[in-house]
């Protein structure tokens, strides 16, 4: 409210209404975000895949949700949503995670955006990526990840693809190098995700 009502003229008469118009969008996406995440959990109980009264007895899995809700409340991005709820839920059928590496997952999921998130799982199994999306594989005796970044995604600069690559592979979740060496065809099908790379993977999988 303090930042709206900086706005010239209208601000200060255009702050509460502001206010009240963003508490709503955000309280109705959370709390649809929340009963489909209940649902999800209720159907994995129904079908004796989870115990929700054990669930519900940890304070890992407490601290999971709460900190999940926070993120989920912060955005109205429905992949964003997605992408949390799938984290519950992937947490809920196997919570034998070290709660430091699943901290730090969480700050990945919280700083990164859905464009990471794709070109992490591009990178992380090219060909089949392609075969997801039902783009054909491109027909290269030689050429840099680049080329393939391109042929999923061409909307996209050279620029913006550098940025979310150096986050990445900062992040150590993919190895060291570059996109634009060239190598062989059968290099461009090859994986550059970590061991941590593809356990972040396996931590936000969508279920």
């Amino acid at each position: 409210m303090a930042v709206v009502s900086l706005v010239p003229v209208a601000g200060g008469l255009a702050a509460p209404f502001l206010v009240s118009i963003l508490t709503k969008r955000h309280s109705e996406k959370r709390d649809a975000w929340l009963d489909d995440l209940e649902k999800r959990l209720v159907k994995l109980e129904s079908e004796g895949r989870i115990n929700l009264d054990s669930l519900l007895a940890k304070e890992e899995f407490l601290e999971l949700v709460y900190a999940i809700t926070q993120q989920a409340q912060a955005t109205l991005n429905a992949d964003k949503h997605h992408l949390l709820a799938d984290v519950v839920i992937n947490y809920s059928l196997n919570d034998s995670m070290d709660d430091d590496k699943k901290n730090i997952f969480l700050k990945y999921i919280e700083r990164f955006t859905p464009s990471h998130i794709e070109l992490m799982k591009l990178l992380s199994e090219p060909k089949v990526y392609f075969e997801r999306s039902g783009i054909p594989w491109p027909d290269l005796y030689m050429g840099g990840r680049t080329h393939i970044i391109n042929a999923v995604f061409p909307t996209w600069s050279a620029e913006f693809i550098n940025l979310l690559f150096e986050d990445l592979k900062n992040s150590g979740l993919i190895q060291s190098g570059s996109l634009t060496i060239n190598m062989s065809g059968s290099g461009l099908e090859q994986s550059i995700a970590t061991g941590f790379g593809f356990e972040f993977l396996s931590f936000i999988r969508s279920t």
